[in-house]
C-alpha cells in the first residue's frame, strides 16, 4: 500500500496524505465509533480533572489552615523566647521562667505539627514541598532546643535568687554570710544543668548547620545567622565557666576557708614563668570574701636569710646574675607547676628561718595553692572598677604600671614611706579593687567573667593546686601555664632578664619561624629579632641583657646558630630539647639571633602521611605582636588552620601566617 521513494528513508508528507485518504475512506459507522470513544475519554479527564482540583484545593485550604496553625505557634514561641531573654538580663528570672516554659511548649507544638504535616502524601510526593518544610522544620526544632535551655537557665536562676533575701540588691558584697555558704553551695553542684544548657544550645546549632537558605527561610538568614553567633558564643562562656564551678569550692574557700601564696610579676623585668618576683602575698578566702590579703617586699624573706640558705641556682643564673638561689628567682623554669613548687619550697624553707622579728606575717601551714599575676590583670580590671584613690594618688587602667613602679622605687622616700613597707601598697591597691568589684550589680558579673577567662587565656594568670584533682581540671582549661607536651612540632621562645632594672618596657621583639621540606627532611628555623627602644640609661633602663632558651622538640639535630653573644648551651627540659643562648641589645640597637636545625624522623613521617602541627606557646608576660610562621612541603596542602585575616598568602603546597603570641597558637595542616 505505501510506495518509498528512492531515498533510504520514508516520505513521511507521503504516508500522511496516504493515511488522511484511508480515513475518508472508512464507513461512517467507524467515524461515529471513535468519535464517541474521544468525547467519552474527554469527559473522564474532565472529571478527573475537576476531582483534583477539587482535592488540591480542600487540601491547599487544610494546610492552609494547619501551616497558619503552625505559624502562630512558631511566632508566639519566639516572641516568648524573646521576652524571657530580656527578662534575665534583669534578672527578673520568675517571670522568665514563665515565658520561657510558654516559648517552650510552643515551640514543641509546632514542631510535632511540622513533624506531622510531613508525614502527609503530598509532601512526600512533591520534593520541592517536601524540603521547604523540612528546612522550616529544623529551624523551628532549633528554636524548641533553645527555648529548653533557656528553661533550665530560668529554672537554676530563679532557684539561686530564692536562696536570697528578696528585698536585697544583688550584688555579692551585700549577701550575709549564710547566703553566700548557700549560693556557693548550689553554684558547686550546677554542673547537670550547665550541662543540659550546652547540651541544647549545641543541638541548636547543629540544626542551624543543616540550614540551606535557597528557599522560603532567604529572607531570615541574617536573623537565623545572627540566633546561631549568639549560640556558639553561649556554648563558648559555658565551656569555660562548667569547670569554674568544679573548682569553685576551692577557688571561693567553700566549706573551707583557702589560703593562697600569690606571686606578682613583673614583666618589665622579665623572667620565665612572667616577669620578676618583687612582691608576695598571702590571700585567704572564706566563703568568697577576701579576709587577709597583705603584700611584701620579697627581699623581707630572702635577705634575713641570705646567710643561712646555700642553694646553688641553674648555672645560667649562677654565671650571669647570683651565686645563690633565692625565692626572688625560683621561678626560673618557664612551667608554671614546676616554677610554683619551687617558689612553696623556698617560701616555706626561708619562713622557717627567719628570726621571730622579721617574720610578722608569716603563714606556717600548707597552701591550697600558689597563683602568678602580671600587671595586666589589674589594669584589665581596673577598667571595669573605675579609678582607685590610695593616698591621695589616682591608679587607674592607663597609669597603673607606671606610677606603682615609681611609687615603690621613688616615690615611697617623699611619702615618708620606709623602705620596709614600700610594696604593701600593692596590697591596699588590690584590697580596695576587690571591694569595688565585689559590689558591682549582677550584669557586670558576666563582663567580669570575661575579663578573667582572657587573662587566664594569655597567662597574665596562672594558677597551681596542691588538690591535684582539681589541678587536673585547672590543666585542662589552659590556666595552669604548663609546658605543654605534644607529639608535633613544638616551639617556645623565653626571655630572662639578666640585668635587672625594667628595660623590657622598651624592648620590642618579632619572631619568624620557618620550616621546608627537604630531601627526605624537615629543615626549621628560627630568627628572634630585639629592638632596644631606650636613649639611654636611667633608674628603670640599661642595655638590655637575657639569657634566652629556645624549647624545641626532643631529637632535634641542630645545624646552625648566629647572633648569640656567647655560644649556645644544649640540654633537655620538660621533654624538650633547649638551646640556651645570651642575648645583648645596646640603646637604639637591634640585634637577631639565628638558629637551624632538623626536626626527628617520626614528624617527617608524619608529613608522608599527610599530618602536621605546630604548637607556639606564649611566654606569660612577653607581649610578642609580631609572629611569622612560613611553611612548604613537597605535596599539596588540602587544609589549614587557622583560617582568616593572619593567612597572608596561600600557594599549593605553601603558606604564611602573620598573627601575634599573644596566646598559645595552634597550627595545623593536611596534604
Amino acid at each position: 500500500m505505501f510506495r518509498y521513494s528512492r531515498s533510504n528513508h520514508p516520505n513521511f508528507v507521503k504516508l500522511y496524505h496516504q493515511a488522511e485518504q484511508f480515513y475518508q475512506n472508512l464507513p461512517l459507522i467507524k467515524k461515529t465509533r471513535r468519535q464517541k470513544r474521544l468525547f467519552f475519554v474527554l469527559r473522564v479527564t474532565a472529571y478527573c480533572a475537576t476531582a483534583l482540583f477539587l482535592f488540591l484545593f480542600l487540601f491547599a485550604a487544610i494546610n492552609f489552615l494547619q501551616y497558619k496553625l503552625i505559624y502562630g505557634q512558631a511566632v508566639s514561641g519566639r516572641n516568648s523566647l524573646t521576652e524571657a531573654i530580656a527578662l534575665i538580663k534583669i534578672g527578673d528570672y520568675k517571670n522568665a521562667s514563665i515565658k520561657a516554659a510558654r516559648a517552650n511548649a510552643d515551640l514543641s507544638s509546632a514542631f510535632a505539627n511540622l513533624q506531622q504535616n510531613e508525614d502527609s502524601i503530598v509532601v512526600k510526593l512533591i520534593t520541592p514541598i517536601r524540603h521547604e518544610v523540612g528546612q522550616v522544620k529544623v529551624l523551628v526544632g532549633a528554636a524548641s532546643m533553645l527555648a529548653q535551655s533557656t528553661v533550665i537557665a530560668t529554672s537554676f536562676g530563679q532557684e539561686l535568687t530564692g536562696l536570697l533575701e528578696n528585698s536585697k540588691q544583688l550584688t555579692y558584697a551585700s549577701l550575709t554570710k549564710e547566703e553566700k555558704r548557700r549560693v556557693l553551695a548550689r553554684l558547686s553542684q550546677s554542673a547537670p544543668e550547665l550541662a543540659g544548657i550546652k547540651a541544647n544550645l549545641s543541638l541548636a546549632v547543629m540544626n542551624l548547620n543543616q540550614i540551606d537558605y535557597y528557599g522560603v527561610l532567604w529572607p531570615f538568614m541574617d536573623k537565623i545567622t545572627e540566633i546561631k553567633k549568639q549560640s556558639i558564643l553561649a556554648i563558648d562562656v559555658l565551656d569555660k565557666f562548667a569547670p569554674i564551678s568544679q573548682v569553685l569550692p576551692e577557688l571561693s574557700g567553700y566549706p573551707n576557708s583557702a589560703t593562697y601564696l600569690v606571686l606578682f610579676q613583673n614583666n618589665d623585668e622579665l623572667r620565665p614563668t612572667g616577669g620578676f618576683l618583687g612582691t608576695y602575698g598571702i590571700a585567704q578566702i572564706d566563703l568568697g570574701d577576701i579576709t587577709r590579703f597583705d603584700t611584701h617586699d620579697i627581699y623581707h624573706i630572702d635577705m634575713p636569710v641570705s646567710e643561712k640558705l646555700n642553694i646553688a641556682p641553674p648555672e645560667p643564673l649562677k654565671q650571669y646574675l647570683n651565686k645563690k638561689w633565692y625565692m626572688r628567682d625560683a621561678n626560673w623554669s618557664p612551667d608554671w607547676p614546676t616554677s610554683a613548687r619551687q617558689i612553696e619550697w623556698f617560701y616555706q624553707t626561708e619562713n622557717r628561718m627567719l628570726a621571730p622579728k622579721d617574720n610578722i606575717n608569716k603563714f606556717d601551714g600548707k597552701f591550697t595553692g600558689v597563683i602568678a599575676i602580671t600587671p595586666k590583670l589589674v589594669t584589665d580590671l581596673l577598667e571595669l572598677s573605675g579609678p582607685i584613690i590610695i593616698d591621695g594618688q589616682e591608679y587607674n587602667s592607663v597609669n597603673f604600671v607606671d606610677l606603682l613602679q615609681y611609687r615603690v622605687e621613688k616615690g615611697y622616700v617623699q611619702l615618708g614611706v620606709s623602705s620596709w613597707q614600700r610594696k604593701e601598697v600593692i596590697g591596699r591597691i588590690l584590697s580596695e579593687l576587690k571591694i569595688r568589684l565585689l559590689n558591682l550589680p549582677v550584669e557586670k558579673w558576666q563582663t567580669i567573667f570575661d575579663t578573667l577567662t582572657k587573662n587566664l587565656a594569655q597567662k597574665n594568670i596562672q594558677m597551681y593546686s596542691n588538690n591535684q584533682a582539681v589541678y587536673g581540671i585547672f590543666n585542662e582549661q589552659g590556666w595552669t601555664g604548663s609546658m605543654s607536651q605534644t607529639t608535633g612540632d613544638y616551639l617556645m621562645v623565653v626571655d630572662a632578664n639578666m640585668a635587672s632594672l625594667k628595660t623590657d618596657r622598651v624592648i620590642d621583639r618579632a619572631i619568624r619561624y620557618q620550616i621546608a621540606e627537604q630531601n627526605n627532611e624537615l629543615h626549621s628555623t628560627v630568627i628572634v629579632q630585639y629592638a632596644h627602644k631606650g636613649q639611654q640609661a636611667d633608674w628603670k633602663t640599661s642595655k638590655y641583657k637575657s639569657y634566652t632558651r629556645i624549647y624545641l622538640p626532643a631529637g632535634v639535630t641542630i645545624k646552625k646558630s648566629n647572633g648569640c653573644t656567647k655560644p649556645i648551651e644544649i640540654s633537655s627540659e620538660l621533654n624538650k630539647t633547649v638551646i640556651g643562648c645570651l642575648v645583648e641589645v645596646d640603646f637604639g640597637q637591634i640585634t637577631t639571633i639565628g638558629l637551624e636545625y632538623d626536626l626527628p624522623t617520626n614528624m617527617v613521617e608524619a608529613v608522608k602521611k599527610g599530618d602536621y602541627t605546630l604548637y607556639v606557646q606564649r611566654q606569660a608576660g612577653n607581649d610578642i605582636k609580631d609572629f611569622t610562621f612560613d611553611a612548604s612541603f613537597k605535596n599539596s596542602i588540602k587544609s589549614y588552620n587557622p583560617v582568616g585575616l593572619s593567612v597572608q598568602w596561600f600557594y599549593g603546597n605553601r603558606i604564611n601566617w602573620q598573627t601575634d603570641l599573644l596566646t598559645d597558637k595552634l597550627f595545623t595542616l593536611t596534604f
